[in-house]
């Protein structure tokens, strides 16, 4: 089963960038995968630090363009990235010490809003910014 489903409707028209995204939803259905196996903390953990580390590297990239092309949306939008890892990172101090399937499944449904809010709503902001200047 999934949790997040790429559609083409979801493309923010920059291909480094959707690759990405694809690859973040393809680690998060892995992550949520394990929800109906019962996961113990170090199955869920290594799939979890996976996807943060995913996550950072798709929000370097975006703020490397914001600062290459002048974005003037750059500051919101990096807050929404801080604001996103710090979260996360919350949430691997408390699957470290309160490790439930409740915490799991808070962990999932997090991610699931704040990604499709994130593209759909943050992200398709910048698409046609990026693409007049260039950036497909």
């Amino acid at each position: 089963m999934n949790l997040l489903i790429w559609q083409d409707i979801d493309s923010v028209g920059v291909k480094e960038l959707d690759d990405q995204h694809k690859e973040i939803f393809s680690i998060a259905n892995r992550l949520y995968d394990l929800v109906d196996q019962s996961p113990t903390k170090e199955d869920f953990i290594p799939v979890l630090n996976e996807l943060n580390g995913h996550a950072l590297l798709h929000f370097s990239t975006e703020e490397k363009y914001f600062d290459l092309y002048q974005y003037d949306q750059k500051i919101f939008h990096t807050k929404s990235h801080q604001a996103y890892t710090q979260k996360m990172n919350q949430f691997l101090e408390e699957i470290n010490h309160n490790f439930s399937t409740e915490l799991v499944v808070q962990i999932t449904d997090f991610m699931k809003n704040w990604w499709i809010n994130h593209i759909d709503i943050e992200d398709k902001k910048y698409s046609q910014y990026f693409n007049q200047n260039g950036l497909y």
